[in-house]
């Protein structure tokens, strides 16, 4: 195989920094000796048996130059390094594992404990510089068992042995940094306490372009070991990942403040609104309270002392009156009384005399027995009326003889019975009556609130259901029309109103639905979740219909399912309708296509009117709403008196309709209540019938009712009388002067009972009128009635109250009528009271403890509210809370969403957009600096070619979704200019562009891991080329038709080039003091021998000091191009030394075993 050449000859064998030896102490296996690998700044190769320690010495070296967020130990192991490997695992010697005690656990094996200290050290000699340059790094623990770890740059030669000479290095004591670098006066020691200032030391002094990219390349070089996927390669090995997931990362963060700050806005604005109302009832509370205690004044107050005075005068007046009154009558009683004794005197003498004569004896006996008679005829009189009576409701006639009367008292005795059934039955009749009645009056009562409500409501939907719905927007803060019920959006078509009541009845269960966006369900479904119902109630989610629709390409004019000019035909009994081609969806609601695509779904029945067809076919249906679906029949309601009419959005059909059934069942009330009246005169007249033959039938005597015999012996008294009146003229005269005398008597006594009752009288209300006018002296006594002069007039204006009175009755009338206005007003504004103070504490608890809605939105919201108290008399605290909430912090926190918004968030949305901006163009430079590179590097020979990175747009729909997000997220500086209802409107657009692009981030890592990495924004390939013709060879855009050779060969071509141009390696000036050394992990593993060859030769040829690291079976390969051999050993499994060989040693060795 030809040399390979490089298009810049250097001028310069083995220059720039190489490592010229390497040391370790208490490094993994390499177990408390010093470790010495010699290579004199030439090529060398490490090798050694599985678990020897090869990968242990690479590792120290990656540590010696590789940061640790760089660094990947174990990199040869092919798994990533994911094998547990850290620093202190290798200070402290861990080997192996073993199972715990618990036998759930594996514990490590470790050769040292943490009093131990560990060294790395490498020299890396120059042959154009004044001093070689060796690194070491001292690692060891501190007193709390904290790895600590030491870094040194040091110009000159220093090396362990030389460290344990001048018995200088770690020790415990805290000047041993000062100790060291006393112990080599010659010698510059710059000691580090951080990685990366020591980074940028060494970084400088071995010329390295880009610190950062330089390390990572000699990192990648290691860890290489073939090109599985040529993109990647380019992609993940030759260019920096993006800082932008870190500048979304700030994004998130402050978009995250800024939600915060508007959830706190959010909270505090329905706070506000809480309070406000809270405040609202209070003023309510207070302008009732007042009102109450005014009028409670004027009647407890004013009132009493406006009838005191009005009272005292006409009470003085009316005390004269009685007391002249009363003596006045007190000296006719006494004048009376005389007189009437005198003709007490009088007829007693008279009475005296008559009781001496017999003749006046035998008149006053016969007189006496006449009396008695008269009495008795009375009596039978009456109970003949009584007789008659009945008889006469009877239509009988009253008996003549004792005969016909019995007659009539046995009749009555059959009658009754007869007369009991008539009764009972009429009285079955009249509760037969009384139910129809009542069903009829509940009927009108149901119809007459289903008519208030349609009226109220404007829906056809039944009450109940309303009531439910209001209930939800009353506990969730919703509108009604954000909870719209499926049967308000949905009619019969006009041509098909013949099938309504079918219709409506089948699809009754899918009307009385509710329908809700998807960011109100979860509102719905909380308070479903919490609460008990009446009524089974279902909520349907709306969903992305027109999304759905159009996701294959679909015309948007099939979102119409449908077609208002289609007609409705039953030509063919076999020609089936479908259901949900009769009905129509609401023009402007904005759910229609939704509603429609849920109709064809779930409500596409066909329609017939053959009665085999509906018994035979599923998914059929009769006009009489039979129902066959499933294999299953179902009888919908059908009933008109239970209005099943509940579809559309219009309800003057349904008010007229609900009228005139109402209208309807009202003359049926009438006709019953006349009916009722009817059978009640039937009920009484019978119940008279009734009574009247239980009465007939009691009478035990026809004496009872005849009076004849009394009436003759009264005949024959009357006769004596006048006898015995004839002949004693003398006695009569006495007899009328006695009449006339005690008729005297008795005007006289009627006179003087009058004269006592009028003289009692006078006495209680003179006694009443004094105790009134005490109580008014009492009252009014020592008052200053001056400050009740304004408030007594403004009341006598107030209720019209005269200033002259008849008597004390008028005002006390008068004050009594102001009392029960002053009394219904107070119960009024006490009632007033009671309502708003209920609805005050009402709004205290809902503000305390607000609905989980509210919690869950804000879960501060309790604590801003625990210390408040209940209580009305702190209501203060409320308005405190108000005020501060109004004034300051809603301004401050408003404030600081504006700044965050305006300012940060803005600010980091262009800060993102101007980092990918720079990241692209740092990309197209990189692969521009690479191509530079592999300018100078010929990758085959006859022809003679070279290779260049090509980099073009990745077509990803990934890709272009996030720069739409971003796109639609950039400020737009013309807002400024905007007034200031335009700049609302601008950055809420601004607000929710950003919501979107952070969510969707957010949301996602495996897109936002993408799309943030500028990278994966190209696509990368590898053009081969005609040196002389600039002519394309071949096009490498994967690496899946390429050998594994190949794939080796053009990743070393393009890692060769990285290096070159990290370490500067073509740079003339700077080639003198660039780094020169590189590692090579197992880099043969995956390649055939000639490209093998060809990557050793490029190495070669650019000057470049290799560390080859590979089994000894591919030592073949390697041995033109190394001087040494490393050959590492692990005999017992945890203690490993390195035996160093040079090739000629080796050479001796393969003899031998040939």
């Amino acid at each position: 195989m030809e040399e390979l050449r490089l298009d810049l000859d250097l001028g310069i064998s083995h220059t720039g920094y190489r490592l010229s030896y390497f040391q370790l102490y208490n490094w993994g296996t390499f177990d408390n000796h010093i470790v010495n690998v010699t290579l004199d700044g030439e090529n060398t190769l490490l090798t050694g048996g599985n678990g020897s320690g090869k990968t242990t010495l690479v590792d120290a070296l990656l540590t010696l130059i590789v940061p640790t967020n760089d660094r990947t130990y174990n990199l040869s192991s092919g798994n990533d390094g994911k094998n547990g490997r850290t620093e202190e695992s290798y200070v402290l010697g861990a080997y192996s594992t073993e199972k715990s005690d618990d036998d759930y656990t594996a514990s490590r094996k470790l050769l040292r404990d943490k009093t131990c200290h560990s060294i790395i050290l490498a020299n890396f000699s120059n042959k154009t510089a004044i001093n070689s340059i060796t690194l070491m790094q001292i690692r060891y623990f501190s007193s709390n068992g904290t790895l600590k770890r030491q870094y040194f740059v040091i110009e000159g030669e220093l090396s362990i042995e030389m460290l344990n000479e001048k018995n200088v290095g770690y020790n415990t004591s805290g000047n041993w940094i000062q100790e060291l670098k006393k112990a080599f006066p010659t010698l510059s020691i710059t000691s580090y306490d951080t990685f990366k200032r020591y980074s940028h030391d060494f970084s400088k002094k071995f010329g390295f372009r880009y610190r950062d990219k330089a390390i990572k390349i000699f990192s990648q070089t290691v860890g290489m070991k073939d090109l599985h996927d040529l993109n990647s390669f380019i992609r993940d090995k030759m260019l920096d990942e993006s800082d932008s997931y870190e500048n979304f990362n700030i994004i998130s963060k402050n978009y995250n403040n800024l939600m915060l700050l508007k959830n706190q806005i959010d909270k505090e604005e329905l706070q506000i609104k809480m309070l406000e109302n809270i405040s609202d009832s209070y003023s309510s509370y207070q302008y009732f309270s007042t009102k109450k205690e005014k009028k409670e004044l004027i009647k407890d107050k004013y009132l009493q002392i406006w009838h005191a005075q009005a009272s005292l005068s006409i009470l003085t007046k009316e005390i004269d009156e009685y007391s002249i009154n009363l003596e006045n009558s007190e000296i006719e009683i006494k004048s009376k009384q005389e007189e009437k004794e005198l003709l007490d005197k009088s007829i007693f003498e008279i009475n005296q005399t008559l009781l001496s004569d017999e003749r006046a004896n035998r008149i006053e006996s016969l007189n006496t027995r006449r009396k008695d008679l008269l009495k008795t005829i009375e009596h039978i009189q009456s109970q003949i009326d009584t007789y008659k009576k009945n008889i006469s409701i009877l239509n009988l006639d009253f008996p003549a003889s004792e005969n016909e009367f019995n007659k009539v008292k046995n009749n009555a005795l059959s009658k009754i019975s007869i007369m009991e059934n008539r009764i009972e039955k009429l009285e079955e009749d009249k509760n037969e009556l009384i139910a129809l009645k009542n069903t009829v009056t509940k009927n009108i009562e149901n119809i007459q609130t289903q008519l208030t409500a349609v009226e109220k409501k404007n829906s056809n939907i039944p009450l109940e259901y309303l009531q439910i719905r209001d209930d939800i927007c009353k506990e969730t803060g919703l509108e009604s029309d954000d909870l719209k019920f499926f049967g308000e959006l949905i009619r019969v078509k006009n041509n098909s109103l013949d099938k309504a009541l079918s219709l409506e009845s089948l699809i009754r269960p899918i009307a009385l639905s509710l329908i809700v966006l998807p960011q109100n369900a979860i509102k719905v479904a909380n308070y479903l979740y919490e609460k008990e119902l009446n009524n089974t109630i279902e909520v349907i989610i709306i969903e992305d219909v027109k999304n759905d629709l159009l996701e294959n390409g679909e015309d948007k004019d099939q979102l119409n399912i449908f077609d208002d000019d289609e007609e409705i035909i039953f030509e063919e009994e076999n020609c089936p309708n479908i259901s949900n081609l009769m009905l129509e969806v609401k023009e402007d609601c904005p759910y229609k296509a939704f509603i429609e695509k849920y109709l064809s779904i779930n409500f596409n029945h066909n329609l017939s009117t053959n009665k085999e067809i509906v018994l035979s076919s599923d998914n059929t249906f009769s006009e009489k709403a039979l129902l066959n679906i499933n294999k299953k029949f179902i009888k919908a309601i059908t009933n008109e008196d239970l209005d099943i009419h509940i579809l559309g959005w219009e309800t003057d059909k349904k008010i007229n309709r609900l009228r005139n059934k109402i209208e309807e069942l009202t003359i049926q009330l009438k006709a019953f209540e006349k009916d009722l009246v009817n059978q009640n005169n039937l009920i009484n007249k019978a119940n008279k019938k009734r009574l009247s033959y239980i009465y007939l039938s009691e009478i035990s005597d026809y004496s009872t009712i005849n009076k004849d015999q009394f009436l003759i012996q009264i005949k024959d008294i009357d006769s004596q009388l006048l006898e015995l009146k004839n002949a004693a003229s003398d006695l009569e005269e006495l007899r009328d002067n006695l009449i006339e005398k005690e008729t005297k008597r008795k005007d006289l006594e009627l006179r003087i009972g009058d004269l006592n009752q009028q003289i009692g009288g006078l006495k209680t209300n003179l006694n009443t009128k004094i105790n009134k006018k005490e109580k008014v002296d009492a009252l009014l006594f020592n008052q200053d009635l001056t400050p009740f002069f304004e408030p007594i007039s403004q009341m006598q204006s107030e209720y019209e109250i005269p200033t002259k009175f008849s008597g004390i009755e008028e005002v006390s009338y008068y004050k009594e009528g102001i009392e029960n206005k002053l009394n219904s007003e107070i119960r009024y504004f006490d009632q007033e009271l009671s309502k708003v103070e209920k609805e005050l504490y009402s709004r205290i608890n809902q503000f305390k403890n607000p609905n989980s809605s509210i919690t869950l939105e804000y879960p501060s919201w309790t604590s801003d509210t625990n210390n408040l108290p209940r209580e009305i008399e702190s209501i203060e605290l409320y308005t405190q809370m108000l005020n501060k909430l109004k004034t300051d912090s809603l301004p401050k926190y408003k404030e600081q969403f504006s700044n965050l918004r305006t300012r940060q968030i803005q600010q980091d949305i262009i800060d993102l957009n101007s980092s990918i901006k720079d990241w692209n163009r740092k990309i197209k430079s990189n692969i521009s600096d690479l191509n530079d590179s592999l300018n100078s590097i010929e990758y085959q020979k006859a022809p003679n070619t070279k290779i260049r990175l090509t980099i073009e747009r990745a077509r990803d729909k990934d890709i272009r979704k996030f720069k739409n997000l971003l796109d639609k997220a950039i400020p737009d500086p013309a807002v400024a200019a905007l007034g200031k209802e335009e700049q609302q409107k601008a950055n809420e657009k601004f607000i929710f562009a950003v919501d979107k692009l952070v969510n969707t981030l957010k949301n996602d890592d495996r897109f936002a891991t993408k799309v943030l990495d500028v990278r994966n924004w190209y696509q990368f390939a590898v053009e081969e080329y005609d040196c002389e013709t600039s002519e394309q060879v071949r096009f490498y855009k994967d690496s899946s038709a390429i050998s594994g050779g190949q794939k080796a060969k053009l990743a070393y071509t393009i890692l060769a080039a990285a290096i070159a141009h990290q370490f500067d390696v073509f740079n003339y000036d700077n080639s003198a003091r660039s780094f020169r050394f590189v590692i090579v992990d197992e880099a043969f593993s995956k390649s055939d021998d000639a490209n093998s060859r060809y990557a050793m030769d490029l190495f070669k040829t650019m000057d470049l000091q290799l560390m080859v690291v590979t089994p000894m079976d591919k030592v073949n390969l390697v041995e033109p191009y190394i001087k040494s051999v490393q050959i590492t050993i692990c005999k017992d499994g945890k203690h490993s030394f390195v035996h160093s060989i040079k090739k000629e040693e080796l050479n001796d060795v393969n003899e031998g075993r040939n």
